[in-house]
């Protein structure tokens, strides 16, 4: 529904660079959809069960979190890792890890369009 949506305002001519979703879009089945149509996609990412390739073993988001090499000087950055997406086409993408402004002891994550 959402990806015909997309098609629909791109053929009524609607120029887009990326495409910015809510958590409750962003999975992998949705995200490929959106790149397969040349647009990058942004987005929060939420931790459910879905699984990332990663040095070629299927994690989940928090365990992925503890693999994310930091980054130095940047307060609220905690750091980023690049996977690709639990699906046929593996599509690559960056998960960017960040300090929750809400509850500092929490973090959040961030699909960021540029692996």
């Amino acid at each position: 529904m959402v990806s015909n949506l997309i098609q629909f305002a791109l053929e009524k001519g609607v120029n887009v660079d990326y495409f910015l979703m809510d958590t409750w879009f962003t999975h992998a089945p949705l995200i490929e959809s959106i790149t397969e149509k040349g647009l990058d996609v942004i987005g929060m990412v939420k931790q459910m069960k879905q699984r990332y390739h990663y040095d070629d073993q299927l994690i989940k988001l928090d365990e992925l979190f503890k693999l994310v090499k930091p980054t130095l000087g940047k307060k609220d950055l905690l750091g980023s890792i690049q996977v690709s997406l639990n699906n046929e086409v593996q599509t690559t993408v960056k998960i960017v890890c960040v300090r929750n402004r809400n509850k500092k002891s929490e973090w959040l994550a961030v699909l960021d369009p540029s692996p």
